[in-house]
């Protein structure tokens, strides 16, 4: 029981937050304005596993907390080709916003808008390439990448779901040397 409390203590203290949004809400009452503040945070370990979540409060530090926990209770986990980029390319949608995720070659980067490279560091991919249309709210932005990503499958997944053997989805044949 110990050696499980132990391993959860570790998981947190390697998650990476990241804040991407911070904005005053303000909500009219008999009394005048009501100001508080709004937080969307994301939560990452760093090796395919992330969350997203939004924290009210009235001040700052309180948002940022419920926004974490939020987030670490919605963590999913992602699949990744060789612990740096996305098996295919995709496009999502959430709402206004449309993702175009890429694949990128070895070396290249991470080239998206600033929202977007936060959620993408948090999840630990290393070479990656997203474009943005329509509207670039941030938060409606990350949902469509995670929605995008979600819909991603790996090659194992892909022949699994066809019943066929993996080297046939990947184009390899029998004769072919399996390094």
């Amino acid at each position: 029981m110990l050696d499980r409390v132990d391993r959860v203590r570790n998981e947190e203290a390697s998650l990476v937050n990241k804040v991407v949004n911070l904005r005053w809400v303000y909500s009219l009452n008999a009394g005048g304005r009501k100001q508080r503040m709004s937080v969307f945070v994301v939560v990452g370990n760093s090796a395919g596993k992330v969350g997203f979540g939004i924290g009210k409060a009235k001040d700052t530090s309180s948002a940022i907390k419920k926004a974490i926990i939020k987030a670490r209770q919605r963590m999913v986990r992602f699949s990744m080709k060789q612990n740096r980029t996305v098996h295919h390319d995709i496009v999502s949608k959430y709402c206004s916003s449309k993702a175009t995720i890429r694949y990128a070659s070895p070396g290249s980067g991470i080239k998206c808008s600033n929202s977007a490279r936060l959620f993408i560091e948090a999840l630990g991919m290393k070479d990656l390439v997203i474009k943005s249309h329509g509207s670039s709210h941030p938060i409606n932005l990350i949902k469509a990448i995670s929605k995008g990503l979600s819909m991603i499958s790996s090659p194992h997944q892909i022949a699994k779901r066809r019943g066929v053997e993996f080297n046939r989805v990947i184009g390899r044949t029998s004769t072919d040397n399996v390094i």
